[in-house]
């Protein structure tokens, strides 16, 4: 039996071989990144259909270049929920732009950023990539969490600036429909521009004051650009059960072509509402609201590997105990990390694979880490604290899992 707890997961090279903007005309260029988004996109969700069974959520990850990609047949729209949330990395050069992931999930909460090295999974030859220099590369993982509330939101330094001042920060979430008297968060995801990186430790205390009970993660792009936004603010809730969904989907089947064509001209607004909803800023950050009845678990790490997966089985152990199932997870790294410091390439998300599979991960390089601290074990009373303020850090490994109830699998 199938799941609709998707989370699909790319890494999408932009090869020399395909059209490039100094030799491609406009539609070419377009043509090349709708193959990319499209090949991938329905390897993922062919793959992760085809393997579903018991419930339990099939989750895959795939990798494929412009103009090819070894894709199998794609999945009917009708039997997937639209992705409420997609995570983003990519790096400089990439020909795949912010406007064509937001064009190819108009639905979702988009978060992410321009970051020297990605990390994600190729999915030819089935293994997990932490690419640490540019190669062009583009990170992807997406999906639908049931009965779960994604939102995504950029802040400029000006904004910042003003709310800093008042030492305020509500009023500004609440204007964007993210309210934390009303709705409790999990989870919250964030990256900042290089140039923010002075006042992140107040905007993190801020942040820390309005959601105490969250788990805040994130990292300092090394890149030029952070992005993120929301269609709208009803889109972006997946509370509504797959038969809703299918019910749509039967609705718009055996539409008349008057019908269909007013639905085409919806879903074209809705796109270019989209477009104008999601943010790309040189000076800022983004940031990704997580809540509902989802469940995001996190830690931080500074060892080596056998550290790393000491606390993924712990953070397994914890998910399994509340009877939930690892959709996937989210990994922000040191640029000094990697290959380096271990001595053997792809070492971190292999230990996430490990433990965690077949839950994809995906994640970035950067240039400094945003995360719960770790105590030393002898400072038992500061322990206690299940949400400690979220420290920015050097040379350490910051990973997010985001689960959901086996329930929420079997009654969708």
């Amino acid at each position: 039996m199938g799941s609709i707890s998707h989370r699909y997961h790319e890494t999408s090279k932009a090869s020399s071989s395909s059209a490039s903007p100094s030799t491609a005309s406009p539609s070419e260029a377009t043509a090349a990144t709708d193959t990319a988004l499209d090949a991938a996109t329905a390897t993922a969700a062919a793959t992760a259909t085809a393997a579903a069974g018991g419930g339990i959520p099939s989750l895959s990850s795939s990798c494929s270049s412009p103009g090819g990609g070894d894709a199998l047949p794609p999945v009917p729209a009708s039997q997937l929920p639209a992705p409420n949330f997609v995570w983003a990395f990519l790096q400089e050069g990439c020909e795949i732009t912010v406007k064509d992931i937001q064009n190819k999930f108009p639905n979702a909460a988009v978060f992410g950023c321009v970051s020297e090295g990605v990390i994600g999974m190729e999915h030819e030859r089935k293994r997990n990539r932490e690419i640490e220099w540019n190669e062009k590369m583009l990170s992807l993982s997406w999906g639908f969490v049931p009965d779960s509330s994604m939102k995504a939101l950029t802040l400029t330094t000006e904004q910042f600036e003003s709310l800093a001042d008042q030492n305020d920060l509500s009023a500004f979430l609440r204007a964007n429909g993210v309210n934390s008297r009303n709705e409790q968060w999990k989870g919250i995801t964030v990256v900042a521009s290089p140039d923010f990186s002075p006042d992140l430790p107040h905007f993190l205390s801020m942040l820390h004051g309005c959601f105490p009970g969250a788990k805040i993660i994130g990292g300092l792009a090394t890149g030029d650009s952070v992005f993120g936004g929301m269609p709208n603010k009803s889109s972006t809730s997946s509370s509504a059960s797959l038969s809703s969904t299918r019910r749509s989907a039967e609705a718009e089947a055996k539409a008349n072509a008057a019908a269909a064509a007013a639905a085409a001209a919806a879903a074209a607004a809705a796109a270019a509402a989209a477009a104008a909803a999601v943010t790309q800023l040189d000076v800022g950050i983004v940031m990704m609201f997580m809540g509902g009845r989802v469940c995001f678990d996190t830690f931080a790490a500074q060892d080596s590997t056998s550290q790393i997966r000491r606390l993924l089985r712990s953070s397994q152990s914890k998910i399994c105990s509340g009877s939930g199932v690892c959709l996937g997870g989210i990994l922000f790294t040191c640029c000094a990390r990697g290959q380096r410091f271990h001595q053997r390439p792809n070492a971190e998300s292999r230990e996430f694979a490990s433990v965690m599979s077949p839950a994809p991960l995906v994640g970035m390089f950067a240039g400094g880490e945003i995360g719960p601290r770790r105590i030393p074990s002898r400072s038992r009373r500061r322990r206690r604290s299940p949400n400690p303020t979220p420290d920015l850090m050097g040379y350490t490994a910051v990973y997010g899992m985001i689960s959901i109830h086996k329930v929420l699998v079997d009654n969708h």
